[in-house]
């Protein structure tokens, strides 16, 4: 049974950016590229992190190995607090902790072999001895599949799987007690990252390592994750036993994540809940839920007994005319035809969402956006308003009766 006491834990961490700065950094926006982020990961188990693209997962891996340092919140190390290390303490640490790249071959030294690449992690931690080094890498390069011929390879004369291996074996060199790995198959094709993931599962166990497993596929995660978080612009929005968010999720983005997954069977009917639009800015993130934008599922007022999908087609008309760039000409570039039926076609709006009030509303901003007014439109559409867009859901946990662990959602849907 594995040891419940987390190895590595985070609590309401955050790693800012500044974007746009000016001459002597002036003027800059913060980027909120990871914003309040807590999770763990126990002795033994493997741990995921999954997310589009641009969500802030690489810089979570980072941040937590102190490759970067955090503006907030706080990590600890087998109970120790890995922010206020000093260079004797960091130096142990990354000892103890290893590090798998998402581009293998870019992370090796062209002017060194990958074996000499790998060794240079013991000599650095002290390995003195030339042959020890080589005898250790040598070891480690059979364990993970590869032949000692591969020591004198320089990375550009390795396969993409071979430099996956090679980079797994320069990770594990340390024997560290955690291996952070970004992405580690998403460069390779799909034969490969099934052997590299079976590699990867076969040498958590046989070492007993901690993973922290980085990635944007669904997939990955299923095959090799004890438990899984999913993080969407800067924040962690479920997380819970992999079997349990993946089988019954109760965040929408999450269920997004799994739809996305092609089917080998063309021809089965699922339902599903697609993911549009693009990931928002986040030096400027959406106000109460930040998926609001893209939710297929957002809340409409209480009490509407309209049509759902009606409504949220009016609530996306509101959120486009709502944005600050959004002005007289871009609607006229996005209305082709300025007449009630023409700004309809435009955005996708019903004739009714059901609600007589609400109905003579929509027609009102119909009516404005087809004059040119879009600072009019943008005053009617106004009571399109949802609690999604006002208030940040709370962390709702919600009970697991398979597994007993705990299952967790930051959304005002959960646990309905």
């Amino acid at each position: 049974m594995r040891d419940t006491e987390p190895l590595l834990r985070a609590d309401d961490l955050e790693k800012h950016f500044t974007v746009g700065e000016g001459l002597l950094g002036r003027g800059g926006e913060p980027l909120r590229a990871v914003d309040g982020v807590s999770f763990d990961v126990r002795r033994g188990e493997t741990v995921g992190l999954i997310g589009e693209s641009g969500c802030g997962k690489s810089t979570v891996a980072e941040t937590l190995l102190r490759l970067r340092e955090p503006t907030g919140g706080t990590v600890t190390f087998d109970g120790d607090r890995v922010d206020e290390y000093g260079d004797d303490e960091l130096r142990a640490f990354r000892r103890r902790t290893g590090m798998l790249f998402q581009d293998p071959v870019g992370s090796f030294d062209p002017r060194l072999t990958v074996g000499e690449s790998a060794a240079e992690f013991l000599r650095v931690h002290g390995v003195s001895d030339a042959a020890t080094r080589r005898a250790v890498v040598v070891d480690l390069f059979e364990r993970v599949g590869l032949s000692a011929d591969h020591y004198d390879r320089y990375p550009h004369e390795l396969s993409g799987g071979q430099s996956q291996r090679a980079a797994l074996a320069r990770a594990l060199v340390l024997n560290p007690d955690l291996l952070v790995a970004d992405e580690p198959v998403s460069a390779l094709d799909l034969s490969i990252q099934a052997a590299v993931l079976s590699l990867l599962d076969d040498l958590q166990a046989e070492l007993e390592l901690s993973v922290l497993l980085i990635t944007h596929d669904v997939s990955v995660v299923r095959e090799i994750c004890d438990r899984v978080n999913v993080m969407y612009l800067g924040e962690i929005v479920e997380s819970g036993p992999t079997e349990t968010v993946l089988e019954d999720p109760e965040h929408p983005y999450t269920a997004a994540l799994i739809d996305s997954v092609p089917t080998p069977d063309p021809s089965a009917e699922r339902e599903t809940q697609p993911l549009a639009g693009e990931v928002p800015d986040a030096t400027n993130p959406p106000s109460g839920c930040r998926f609001h934008t893209r939710c297929p599922v957002v809340i409409p007022p209480e009490g509407f007994d309209g049509d759902p999908g009606a409504w949220r087609a009016a609530f996306d008309c509101k959120l486009t005319v709502a944005d600050p760039d959004f002005d007289d000409e871009t609607l006229a570039d996005r209305v082709a035809e300025p007449t009630p039926a023409g700004v309809r076609e435009a955005f996708d709006l019903p004739e009714s969402v059901g609600e007589d009030d609400l109905d003579a509303t929509l027609t009102a901003a119909v009516e404005a956006l087809a004059d040119g007014d879009a600072e009019a439109a943008r005053e009617h559409l106004a009571a399109f308003e949802s609690v999604c867009e006002r208030v940040p859901p709370a962390n709702e946990r919600v009970d697991d009766q398979r597994t007993g662990d705990e299952h967790v959602a930051a959304c005002h849907r959960a646990g309905e």
